[in-house]
Order: C-alpha cells, then structure tokens, then sequence
C-alpha cells in the first residue's frame, strides 16, 4: 500500500518524465514564438523613429525565411531531434538553434540589443536533451559566434568604438551566462536522467512483483479479502468469490457485517470468526492493516470441510510414514518366523497326525498376509521413484493379458475384450505401475466374477476431443454395495477376510503419480483408468 507522501512523489515523479518527453515540443512552440514575435517588433519598430533596435529589412527577412524552412524540417522530420545512440557529438539541430539566435542578435546590433539573452534557453534545452554531454561544446559556440558578431562590427566600423567596447563587455557577460546554464542544466539533466533510469528500473521491479502477487493471490488456497474502515471491499481472491458469490469491489457485504463491527471495536487486534454461508461453514481470520490510515482488514478464509480435508491428508501422509517404516522393521523378523516355520514344517511332514501341523499352516498363511501387506506398503513409496516412458497400449496389454491367463489358466474364454482405439496409441507411464493398477483390477474382477464366458469385460477407447486413453476393467460379479462405494479407495478398508484394504488404495495413488485418474463407476459398476495419450 502506497503512504499519501510516496503517492505525492509518484506525481510529482511522472510529471517531470511528461515535461522531459513534451521538451522537443515545447522548443518548436518557442522556435515560432520567437520567429512571430521578432516579425512584429519590426513592423512597429519601423513606425517608431526613436526605437533603440532597427532591423533593416533584406538581413531580416532573411532570417526570417531561413528560420521559418528551419521550424519546418524540425516539425515534419522529427528524427532530426532524435539523439544519435552513444554519440559523442553534439547535435546539429541544437547547433543551428544557438547559431539562428545569435545570427539575430547580430543583424539587431549586437548583444547591446537584448536579443542573445535568447540564446540561453536554447543552450539549457541542448543540455537537457541530450543528458549533459557536450554542454561545454555549445556553450563555447555561442561564445565564439558572440565574439565574431562583436568584432565584425567593430572591423566593418558598424558602431562607435565605445559602443563596440561596450557591446564586446556584454558579450563576455553573456559568454558567462551561457557556461553557467550550460553547467547548471548537464548538472540537472544527469540527475534527472539517473532518477528516471531509477524509477524505470524500479516500476519494472514492482510491475514484476505485483504480476507475483496476483499470481499468489490467484493460486492462494484460502479465500483472501480486504476491507476499507468503512466496509466497502478493496480486493479479493477467486477463491473468495467462490465462498461468496455476492463479492464485488467498492460494495458492503451483508455476511460480512458482523466481522467490520467486531473489527470496529477492537480496529488494531486480530481476531478470528465462524460465518455461515450458503450452507456451509467458512473459518475466518481477520487481520488489520496497520500501516494504512486508516487501517484496512484483511480477511482469509475457508470452509470447515476443506480444513477437515486437509487435515485427513496430512494424517494420512504421516500414517504412510509411519508404515513405511513399519513395514521395513518388521520384513526381517517375518523372514525368520517364516523360516522357522518352514522348519518346523518339514520336521512334521514324517507324522502327518501330528496336531501341530495345523498350527504351522496357520502361521504360513498369515506370515503370507502379512508379507503381501508389506509388499503394497511398500508399493505406495515406489509411486515417488518412477521410470514413465512411451507405452504401445496394444502391446502392452496384449502382453499383460498373456500373463494373466498364464498365471490364471482358468480365465482361458472368460476374457470379453473390446479395442476401440488406433494400433499407434501411445501413453506416458511407468510400465511397471500399470502393470500393478491392471494386475490390481484384474484380480478384483477375477475374484468376484462368476468364472463363466466372457465374465470380465476389458474395454480401451481414445477419446477424440481431448485424447485420452479409457481403460476399463469390470466382471459380471455382485458389484460393490453403494454404501461402499466412497470408500474403496481409502487405505485398510476391506470387506474381505483375506484382503489388506491396500490394492485399490496403492492403485490411485501409483495412477496419480502418472497424471493418470483411477475411479469406479457406481452406475456402470467398473473401473476406469483415464490417461493422456497421443497417436505417434
């Protein structure tokens, strides 16, 4: 936010940038100005005998078609009074303003005249244009031209020697005045040109950081609003605007009413409410800004459901954590009961009657369990460390399938497949992850179908607008009751006995891990993985 007095300098900054741009124009109106103005003088100086300046009228008409043709170059050719970049030269078109004045002050009568007091707004506005270089080149030509202009005078006899004395001591006065302007205006153009170079380096910096702000405060997860003293809203968020639809700026916002009178009563504390809006719950935290006079609020807000949200994430990330290293731990002491147990089955294989035999295959089918468990632990941190690559979907499902049945000789006919999408269709993915997703999926399905023809349904098909790749996988089994549904994704959650509640779990999260989209399809009862794919 902007103080009053860092407001008044901008404007007081801008305005000097205006006048520096507008200088050339300005110069050309005194160009003609001064043409008009000397033109005038001679028509009523000629009805005046006792006039101290007399022009005779050849010298100056003259100058006075030789300035007009001068006036327009530099009106209808402005690149004439553009700076040649890094040039060290003075420019022309300056030179010919000090030579045109003195030139009149010469055929008036000398600097005596009045008229080369002219020449010194010329040399500043030399000075200025081109940022104080060469400001002791045009100071010393116009001293040389005053000196020529007096001594011609004096060698062609024009005036009495005294008044040639007199005029050649005003030249010398004036040769002063124009080093002293000359000096003045390089001295003030330098800084007035490092101040603009700093003003345009600084408005490319706030540009840039107020482009990351809007960036910020468009991506903010929280709704994000300030508020005048008065109510009216300064600045909000898409975000907010999602909370309250009704948001405008310069308006008062009726929900908000309660929070600007509490803010009211207590203008510099923080302090923290709960607004009930369109049905849902909005935690606010309100936060003055105190630098402002007077102050403004800002307010953050968001809704109690994505809180909570956020809060079963982060309970879920530490919880994966916290698996992951339990599951290391206790892979090794499994290998070893594993292997006692193997042992002891073997020295119980000569007495198959033998009552402990039971209590062997009881703890080798749940060393298994809980091996496999650890296994699609582990397989959630294996989402981190991929390998995507370009992917034939025909190759690789027709690979995949293979095996399934290899492995499944049962399923031998009980496959219903249907390829709706090109041979070239390629997808980005981790081969070894979606070998997992469609493994996980196939022995759901093989799980829960009937066994009989065609009980499993695999299905791919591109979508042409915006291409991607549906693959499906669904059975002819029972389905999964909708009270189940909304929660077959979350981890540990299972209605089978055998079952570790982590298959369908760890397949969203390997899915995700690849841009890819792993759902279930309630109405349509079947799986669907949903990937970006391109034909190559």
């Amino acid at each position: 936010m902007f103080r009053q007095e860092s407001f008044s300098d901008a404007l007081f900054i801008e305005r000097v940038k205006r006048n520096v741009e507008y200088l050339p124009n300005l110069v050309a109106v005194m160009r003609i100005a001064i043409a008009v103005a000397v033109l005038v003088f001679y028509l009523l100086q000629n009805k005046n005998p006792n006039s101290v300046v007399r022009f005779d009228r050849l010298p100056l008409y003259v100058w006075e078609a030789s300035y007009a043709v001068f006036i327009f170059i530099t009106l209808f050719f402005p690149q004439m009074r553009t700076e040649r970049k890094n040039s060290i030269y003075p420019i022309a078109i300056n030179l010919l303003d000090i030579l045109m004045i003195i030139l009149l002050t010469h055929i008036a009568g000398g600097v005596e005249t009045g008229f080369g007091i002219f020449v010194l707004p010329f040399i500043a506005v030399a000075c200025f244009t081109t940022g104080g270089r060469n400001a002791l080149a045009y100071a010393s030509f116009a001293t040389i031209l005053l000196f020529l202009s007096s001594i011609s005078q004096l060698w062609l006899n024009v005036k009495q020697q005294d008044s040639t004395q007199q005029n050649i001591i005003l030249s010398a006065f004036l040769s002063l005045a124009c080093f002293f302007v000359a000096l003045m205006s390089a001295y003030g153009s330098v800084n007035i040109r490092r101040a603009l170079g700093t003003i345009s380096r600084n408005e490319e910096q706030i540009a840039q950081l107020s482009n990351l702000n809007k960036l910020v405060l468009e991506h903010a997860q929280e709704g994000l609003i300030v508020l005048k003293h008065s109510g009216k809203v300064v600045l909000f968020n898409n975000q907010a605007k999602k909370y309250l639809p009704e948001l405008f700026l310069d308006h008062h916002l009726n929900e908000l009413e309660t929070v600007v009178k509490k803010w009211h009563e207590h203008i510099y504390h923080s302090f923290e409410e709960i607004l009930l809006c369109d049905g849902q719950e909005l935690q606010l935290t309100a936060v003055p800004l105190t630098e402002q006079e007077p102050p403004l609020l800002l307010i953050s807000m968001r809704s109690s459901a994505e809180i909570a949200q956020a809060s079963r994430t982060d309970k879920l990330a530490s919880l994966g954590q916290l698996t992951a290293n339990l599951a290391h731990e206790i892979r090794n002491p499994l290998a070893a009961i594993s292997q006692a147990n193997e042992l002891l089955h073997e020295s119980l294989q000569d007495d198959p009657d033998s009552p402990y035999l039971a209590l062997v295959n009881i703890v080798n089918h749940n060393t298994k369990r809980i091996n496999r468990m650890i296994q699609e632990i582990q397989a959630v941190n294996r989402s981190d460390n991929m390998q995507r690559k370009n992917l034939s979907v025909h190759q690789f499902l027709n690979e995949f399938l293979t095996e399934f049945v290899l492995s499944h000789p049962d399923a031998q006919g009980c496959l219903d497949i249907r390829t709706e999408c090109p041979e070239n269709t390629y997808i980005f993915f981790d081969d070894s992850h979606l070998q997992q997703i469609l493994d996980n999926l196939m022995n759901n399905a093989w799980k829960y179908c009937d066994k009989g023809e065609f009980a499993i349904q695999i299905a791919t098909r591109l979508k042409v607008d915006n291409n991607e790749l549906v693959i499906s996988v669904a059975d002819n089994g029972p389905g999964i009751p909708p009270e189940n549904a909304e929660r077959i994704f979350e981890p540990f959650f299972t209605t089978s006995k055998e079952g570790t509640g982590l298959g369908l779990y760890v397949a969203q999260n390997l899915a995700q891990a690849n841009n890819a989209v792993l759902r279930y399809r309630a109405t349509l009862r079947k799986f669907e993985l949903i990937v970006k794919a391109e034909l190559l």
